[in-house]
């Protein structure tokens, strides 16, 4: 057996390592529920709050640090730029205070004040927004997409030399016979 043949097959089989499996393809992929916008997050001994901006309003999440367990009737206070608002109940543990001054892009230093029964804590943060979305989605994908297809050029050029190869070894000995 021709040495090249078992080489140039490994070549080939190494486009198995982009399959998957395992998953089970009947059942449809978990839908995203919360935009990919500018996100915040602060934890101190107390409390953990994560803040994402939706549209015109910012919308906080509480929870106990220790526990991770949603803090309901809390009182959280939010100032920028020296405005303070106060943040209104959305659900357990979910706030919403709205924050027409973070739509601008750049970073915005922010400062909540946390009263939840008789803790209370000061918590600083800074929420960063993007000043546009990309044209044509991130750069990662686009890396991913080059990488597979250049992986995929590279065995069509190989098999196709290794043809040409074969083909050649095989009229010269040929024609030694």
């Amino acid at each position: 057996m021709n040495p090249v043949i078992p080489i140039v097959m490994f070549l080939l089989s190494t486009s198995v390592a982009f399959a998957h499996g395992g998953e089970d393809n009947d059942t449809p992929a978990p839908v995203a529920t919360t935009s990919q916008g500018p996100r915040i997050e602060i934890r101190s001994d107390q409390f953990e709050l994560l803040g994402a901006l939706q549209d015109d309003h910012l919308t906080l999440y509480l929870d106990r640090y220790a526990s991770n367990e949603p803090i309901a009737g809390a009182k959280i206070e939010v100032e920028v730029a020296g405005v303070k608002a106060v943040a209104t109940a959305a659900g357990n543990g979910v706030y919403s205070v709205p924050a027409d001054a973070l739509t601008k892009p750049g970073k915005h230093p922010l400062i909540f004040t946390v009263q939840a029964g008789d803790i209370a804590d000061l918590l600083n943060g800074e929420l960063t927004v993007a000043g546009g979305a990309p044209a044509h989605g991130s750069g990662g994908d686009w890396l991913a997409n080059c990488s597979i297809a250049g992986g995929a050029i590279a065995t069509v050029i190989l098999l196709v030399g290794f043809l040409l190869w074969r083909r050649r070894v095989s009229v010269i000995f040929g024609a030694q016979k």
